[in-house]
């Protein structure tokens, strides 16, 4: 960590040196509701300032982005991201981008994305702009609908969380690699810690202290056909004439949740399945689980077996998309096929048999992958590789 923070130090003051204080950076987000990744944003904008720069959010008056950006003190500009191409909201970006004169503008969604764009290079097209600030494109997963003119001609660059993500962008398309980055996520570990620590309400405790329900399986996902529910319960059902107190806690919303619970019913699996809603404070319950499990058919990154590791949590994780880069097999967790694949049930309780019977082994696999996903996943890293996309600064249009 000290030797990331030194990393980044250095960073920060060479980007000022280039830029001849034009610390200022931008950030981009036209969403109305309260979004996954308006945590990330938030973290983003308030570690630079940390650094030295100066961040102002651009978002839409009245969204929950702008109260968020009140309660963490952060400089938000209202501008109406109405269209591609709305008018007021060009012309009030236009008066920012030459009031400011940002370094960076990063961008996290593709209305404000395009019109962004659109604003930078029709001023350094006119010879407004001293400097066209670095636009920089957060995609958060697979996206169908955007075409490659947009990573190749729109944006100077696109970050994307994972190498698997950034695979499938350019796997068959005309977009040229260098203008693709994978940025891993920041993950606030300390604030994992701390959220670990306080009990859960007095039901869920007595169950979590209860050694008739244990060995635990931990699963946080939305219920939906790619997340694995109903493949957990055919591993559950295998595993319990080894162990009868076996308890399988899915926690998680979604339009499939009650077609889940019938599922439950029907295969007399109640006295082992709990089904809870969002947890508040998930980390709580995590952090007594014997084990946490990602049965996904499809992901992008997923972050739950990155902050079980932290916590010294034994995890297990399918092998698609991003998942396999949060846990390295065998070293500190495990990677299993995925529910669609031939002899995946018996697979994946082979390797759960082998974490219930040894736990002490897999508890220390998992505080080997405590220290790997600190590292990977840190702040200071995704700020230093965050800031070292800033670098340099385009001088005029190209």
């Amino acid at each position: 960590m000290q030797v990331n923070f030194v990393v980044l130090s250095v960073q920060t003051f060479a980007l000022r040196l280039n830029t001849s204080q034009m610390t200022c950076v931008f950030f981009a987000d036209s969403t109305l509701l309260a979004s996954e990744h308006h945590e990330q944003l938030i973290r983003q904008a308030q570690g630079l300032n940390e650094q030295g720069f100066r961040s102002r959010v651009l978002g839409r008056p009245g969204s929950e982005l702008s109260l968020s950006c009140v309660k963490a003190g952060l400089a938000f500009e209202p501008v109406p991201f109405l269209s591609f191409a709305h008018p007021t909201s060009v012309w009030r970006v236009s008066r920012l981008l030459r009031r400011h004169k940002p370094v960076a503008i990063i961008c996290y969604g593709e209305m404000d994305s395009a019109l962004m764009a659109l604003s930078v290079r029709a001023l350094a097209g006119l010879k407004c702009l001293r400097y066209r600030p670095r636009l920089i494109y957060m995609q958060k997963g697979q996206t169908d609908s955007v075409r490659p003119y947009f990573y190749n001609q729109v944006f100077d660059i696109t970050l994307v969380p994972s190498h698997a993500l950034r695979d499938q962008l350019l796997n068959g398309r005309a977009i040229q690699p260098s203008r693709v980055a994978v940025l891993h996520p920041g993950v606030d570990f300390d604030a994992i810690a701390r959220a670990a620590v306080p009990m859960p309400a007095p039901p869920l405790d007595q169950l979590l202290s209860n050694p008739n329900k244990r060995p635990l399986i931990f699963h946080r996902a939305p219920f939906g056909v790619e997340k694995g529910h109903d493949f957990m319960l055919d591993v559950v059902d295998s595993l319990l004439a080894e162990f009868p107190g076996l308890t399988y806690l899915a926690v998680g919303e979604g339009e499939m949740r009650e077609t889940f619970q019938r599922e439950v019913q029907r295969r007399g699996l109640s006295d082992h399945v709990l089904i809870l809603a969002a947890l508040g404070q998930p980390a709580s319950v995590l952090a007594r689980a014997d084990v946490l499990v990602m049965p996904s058919a499809h992901e992008s990154l997923g972050k739950a077996p990155i902050e079980a590791l932290s916590l010294a949590i034994p995890v297990v994780v399918s092998n698609v998309g991003g998942l396999p880069e949060t846990v390295l097999d065998g070293q500190t967790g495990f990677v299993c096929p995925p529910p669609f694949e031939k002899g995946a049930v018996d697979q994946w309780a082979t390797v759960l048999r082998g974490i219930f019977s040894a736990p002490q082994n897999s508890k220390q696999m998992a505080r080997t992958g405590s220290f790997a996903v600190r590292k990977q996943f840190g702040w200071a890293s995704h700020l230093a590789g965050l800031i070292e996309q800033f670098n340099p600064p385009r001088l005029k249009s190209h």
